[in-house]
């Protein structure tokens, strides 16, 4: 029946699963195989979910990826545009120097 994928917890009218009646009747052999299957089917719930936090984990990882590579996109946009604020500024700043020298030698 194991083989046939019998479901090893599902319970009676009485509430009782294979394993306790295995347990009450003494029944070792069928003890031992439901217990193996019990772990079997442990361990692979066990790696399912491994496999669903490895596949979680992923996701979180790319989309961490992704907002830091927004950051620096922004980061680098900001630093661009203060880059160039400050270049105009410094044009015009250069610009009235000159024009405040032009009219220094024109008075004197």
């Amino acid at each position: 029946m194991l083989a046939a994928g019998a479901d090893i917890h599902k319970r009676d009218a009485s509430g009782w699963a294979p394993l306790c009646h295995a347990r009450h009747n003494e029944r070792a052999a069928v003890v031992e195989a439901l217990e193996v299957a019990a772990e079997e089917e442990d361990d692979a719930r066990a790696a399912e979910a491994n496999v669903r936090n490895a596949a979680r984990r992923r996701a979180l990882e790319a989309a961490a990826a992704e907002e830091e590579e927004a950051n620096v996109r922004e980061a680098t946009q900001w630093a661009e545009e203060l880059e160039a604020a400050a270049a105009e500024e410094e044009e015009a700043n250069i610009r009235e120097a000159e024009s405040a020298a032009a009219r220094r030698v024109k008075v004197g």
